[in-house]
């Protein structure tokens, strides 16, 4: 009988459920990853004047963009993203690279499905110059929506678009032009891949 015991007490401790096993509309997540990401620009501004002596000097690129966040189980994450891009300087700049530091903040519109649509906002901080020096920095303020595709049960693939406001000092370029501090509006395309890691909550 007392045999019997054990082995029951064994099954059940087998078949209860761990932290890990969680269902995961229970858990917390930590989500990292990357993405390539072009920014094209949609309107000119006074770092581009029209009629100035030199072209201008900060036009469309791409890059790669670096992310982690906490996500929670309501579809919810805040997290931060460090991007770097080379944008089109009208061979003013040799190597012209426009970085970025952002906290944003996402809002899943669905949970426990595979394909779940997404929204989300930024702000941060900003520099451009050439070959990582920063002749002149600012704020950029984003926004946009997205699709993220769960391609296995820990691994993400999607992509989003978004609206970029980029405010920059005044500066004077390497051509010896004068650039005005103005506000840069662009569209960026992200293709994203990202991986998260569950947590139970406390």
């Amino acid at each position: 009988m007392r045999r019997a015991g054990g082995v029951l007490l064994g099954i059940v401790t087998l078949a209860a459920p761990t932290r890990a096993d969680e269902p995961r509309s229970k858990l917390d997540f930590l989500q990292y990853g990357a993405s390539f990401v072009a920014e094209t620009r949609v309107a000119r501004s006074k770092v581009c004047p029209t009629g100035a002596e030199e072209p201008c000097i900060l036009g469309s690129g791409g890059g790669v963009t670096l992310r982690a966040a906490h996500r929670d189980h309501r579809g919810y994450s805040l997290g931060g993203a460090y991007e770097f891009s080379k944008q089109d300087a009208s061979n003013i700049l040799n190597l012209p690279i426009l970085q970025q530091l952002r906290v944003e903040g996402r809002w899943y519109l669905t949970h426990d499905t595979r394909t779940a649509p997404f929204v989300f906002v930024g702000v941060g901080a900003v520099g451009y110059g050439n070959e990582w020096n920063l002749e002149t920095w600012g704020g950029v303020l984003t926004a946009g929506a997205g699709v993220a595709h769960e391609c296995t049960r820990e691994v993400f693939c999607g992509a989003s678009l978004g609206y970029r406001a980029i405010a920059l000092d005044s500066f004077r370029d390497q051509a010896g032009q004068q650039r005005p501090s103005g506000l840069s509006h662009f569209l960026a395309l992200e293709v994203l891949l990202e991986v998260r890691t569950g947590y139970a909550r406390w």
